[in-house]
């Protein structure tokens, strides 16, 4: 599975985050409260983030901030905005950190206008809005600021708050990865893996390299994948498991997942079911839909754990919650057969369609059964025959799966009239082009 880092929420955390280096000086608790005293806003910036680091010095550290912003010192303005927002010293007051965000902003502080981007983006002054977030953040990425080039690339190749533009995104990615920010260079990586373009794959694993170099997970992660499938190397299951590893220690869900595969199947590692297991509550846990899923089918199947057809359930209902495919499949055959819950054909016609929505073919194999069986539905051969069409041509080529598909409706073929095949063949070409619910192309089909 593959991970990738999206927009960076990280607001400027530290109280002693200031744009200019502190001045060294002898004696800084005498020179530094004299200078204050004196009224020199730099001092009284200085002094108040050597306090804040301080017990019982806090409420003093406050009042020198205080003191320097009201001089339009933007350290100062900045750090405000901070302790506004973490609600460190005083009182959270997300309106207030945005006051003081702004005045340093409009200082041209690039760490402001970063974090100014951050709160529109993600909705803390009200509504999220993409489009202030954008401008913010390119006010701090024009004067060099990485994080926010970063979320520039993002929001370029996303298209928020603005026009997509791939080109565009690869260059803000580009900027921000040659500053040796690591979220970048990873970010970067899987932009170009994804061009389309085949020279860009080697480029790509070189940016995942730099970037796990500095032992940033997701790079080591996308390493791992690389490995596992052969993008850009030679397959290699060891190397895969030796990069999943290393993310995995550090707490991806991703990698977690990834790895208890390994260890499930014995690619690239010594089969160890306790150890998949283990993985795949980790990542499970942290919320991956893949190892909730993957959970639902060792307890469905007794796999490794003891058969609990209620875990199974729960697992792939949390999966499926989150729309995946394959959680929505199973979670059908449960509906359909009574497997830890009581059998409802509704519903397995429900999740059936929610895997085919979500671009797996076994839902749309299963509606084809139940009306070609008649199961909580009108028996039907023509939308039998057109959902095994379907399921048959979104099939990977040349499967098992797609000839039992097409053979089902071939089957089905010879017992329709001129008029039906014509229907199916109809219905067939509408469900291929389908975006929204099945349901209700079916409901009114003809046959």
């Amino acid at each position: 599975m593959r991970n990738r880092s999206f927009i960076i929420k990280t607001l400027c955390a530290l109280v002693a985050t200031a744009l200019l280096a502190p001045v060294v000086i002898a004696d800084p608790a005498n020179d530094l409260l004299s200078r204050a005293q004196a009224g020199h806003a730099d001092a009284q910036n200085q002094l108040a983030t050597l306090l804040a680091e301080q017990a019982g010095k806090q409420q003093e550290a406050l009042q020198w901030f205080q003191k320097a912003a009201s001089q339009g010192q933007v350290n100062a303005e900045f750090n405000l905005g901070v302790l506004y927002l973490q609600g460190h010293l005083v009182p959270r007051d997300v309106a207030k950190a945005e006051n003081f965000f702004r005045r340093a902003a409009e200082h041209n502080m690039a760490a402001a206008q970063f974090d100014l981007g951050v709160m529109h983006d993600q909705g803390l002054l009200g509504s999220r809005d993409p489009q202030k977030a954008r401008q913010w953040y390119e006010k701090a990425a024009l004067q060099g600021y990485a994080l926010a080039q970063n979320n520039l690339g993002i929001a370029a190749e996303f298209g928020l708050g603005g026009e997509r533009d791939l080109s565009k995104a690869q260059a803000w990615f580009s900027k921000a990865a040659y500053q040796g920010l690591a979220l970048a260079q990873n970010n970067l990586g899987y932009l170009l893996e994804h061009s389309g373009r085949p020279a860009d794959q080697a480029t790509a694993l070189q940016w995942y390299q730099k970037a796990a170099d500095q032992g940033y997970a997701a790079a080591e992660n996308n390493l791992g994948v690389a490995y596992e499938y052969g993008h850009g190397v030679p397959a290699d299951f060891s190397h895969a498991a030796f990069w999943y590893t290393k993310a995995a220690l550090q707490g991806d869900r991703f990698a977690q997942n990834n790895l208890a595969f390994l260890y499930e199947t014995g690619q690239g590692a010594v089969r160890d079911l306790p150890e998949a297991v283990q993985l795949y509550r980790l990542s499970a846990e942290q919320g991956c839909a893949e190892a909730q899923n993957a959970l639902g089918y060792l307890y469905e199947h007794g796999i490794g754990v003891a058969k609990d057809p209620l875990k199974a359930f729960d697992f792939f209902q949390r999966a499926s919650a989150q729309n995946l495919g394959a959680a929505s499949y199973h979670l059908a055959v449960l509906y359909r057969h009574g497997t830890g819950v009581a059998v409802d054909l509704q519903k397995a016609m429900q999740e059936y369609e929610h895997a085919a929505v979500e671009h797996d073919p076994r839902g749309l194999r299963g509606l084809a059964s139940m009306y070609r069986l008649g199961e909580g539905v009108p028996q039907s051969a023509v939308k039998a025959y057109a959902l095994y069409r379907a399921a048959a041509s979104e099939g990977a080529p040349g499967s098992q799966f797609v000839q039992h598909a097409g053979q089902h409706a071939e089957t089905l073929a010879q017992g329709m009239s001129a008029e039906q095949k014509l229907q199916a063949k109809h219905l067939f070409e509408q469900i291929s082009k389908a975006a929204g619910k099945l349901s209700e192309l079916l409901k009114d089909a003809a046959g």
